[in-house]
C-alpha cells in the first residue's frame, strides 16, 4: 500500500474516533446520568471503531515496518503502546459494567472521562509518532507468507499477544 494511502486511511479511523469521543463527552456533559441507556450503545460503538483502527495499524504499518526491520525499535514501541491501551479500554468495559454504574454514577462518570483523555491523547500521539515512522517511506507491503524449512508454508509471527500465532501449515504426505 502507498504510505499516503495508509495515512489517509489512518487518519479516518482517527478523525472517527476523536468525532466519537468528543459526541460522547458532549452527551455525558448535557445529559448527565440521563445519559447512561445512550452511552451504553455507544459504548459498544466506541470499541468496534477502536478495534477496527487496532487491526488497521498492526496489519497495514505496525507489522510490515517490523517485517523491513525496525532497526530503533519505534514500530515495536508503537505496537506494544496501542496493545496496552487496547487493554487499558478492555478492562474499562469490564469493571464498569450496568451493574458495577448502579449508585457509581460519579465515579463512573470520572473514569469515563479520564478513558476518553486517554485515548483522545493516544491517538494524536500515535499519529505525530506514525507521521515520523513512516517518513521518507513510499510504500509499505505487509508481510506475507514464506517457506520455512522443510518446504512448509509459513506466516510471519506477529510480535503482540493480541493477534494469535499461526501454526506452521504442514506439507502433505
Amino acid at each position: 500500500m502507498k504510505t499516503d494511502a495508509a495515512l489517509r486511511i489512518l487518519s479516518g479511523h482517527q478523525d472517527r474516533i476523536l468525532a466519537h469521543l468528543a459526541s460522547d463527552r458532549a452527551l455525558l456533559a448535557a445529559e448527565g446520568e440521563g445519559a447512561r441507556p445512550a452511552l451504553a450503545t455507544r459504548r459498544w460503538m466506541l470499541a468496534r471503531l477502536l478495534r477496527e483502527y487496532q487491526l488497521f495499524k498492526h496489519v497495514e504499518i505496525f507489522d510490515p515496518a517490523l517485517a523491513q526491520g525496525d532497526r530503533l525499535g519505534v514500530a515495536a514501541r508503537l505496537k506494544a503502546r496501542c496493545t496496552a491501551i487496547g487493554e487499558s479500554f478492555a478492562a474499562y468495559i469490564a469493571c464498569w459494567s450496568s451493574a458495577a454504574i448502579d449508585g457509581r454514577w460519579s465515579d463512573y462518570a470520572a473514569a469515563t472521562q479520564r478513558m476518553f483523555d486517554a485515548l483522545a491523547r493516544h491517538v494524536v500521539e500515535e499519529r505525530r509518532a506514525i507521521d515520523t515512522l513512516l517518513a521518507g517511506v513510499e510504500r509499505i507491503e505487509r508481510p506475507g507468507p514464506r517457506c520455512a524449512p522443510g518446504g512448509s508454508l509459513t506466516r510471519v509471527p506477529p510480535t503482540s499477544s493480541s493477534f494469535p500465532r499461526l501454526a506452521p501449515i504442514r506439507a502433505p504426505g
